[in-house]
């Protein structure tokens, strides 16, 4: 999954590449700020897909250290104390 995710960064900041020098070669200003608002949205997403990488990584490193639920089946778990004590 990890490969698939820099595949589709490299993809994304190829994009906002191309945006970027069609922006920079545009003649009419609202097509150039359309085309540096979609670099933008390409890079956005590149940093989106960065994210959720970083993530998985830890998702993953998390599960090879937290208790399974054989480990934790059996497990004494106290009641739940009051929040609030009514008086009679």
């Amino acid at each position: 999954m990890l490969h698939h995710s820099t595949d589709r960064i490299a993809e994304c900041l190829q994009l906002a590449d191309e945006a970027d020098h069609r922006a920079s070669t545009a003649s009419v200003e609202t097509t150039r700020k359309d085309y540096e608002l979609l670099a933008r949205s390409w890079r956005r997403l590149a940093l989106s897909y960065e994210l959720s990488a970083h993530l998985e990584r830890f998702i993953q490193a998390r599960s090879s250290t937290l208790p399974t639920h054989q480990d934790t089946a059996h497990a004494r778990i106290p009641p739940a104390k009051p929040y609030l004590q009514l008086s009679r």
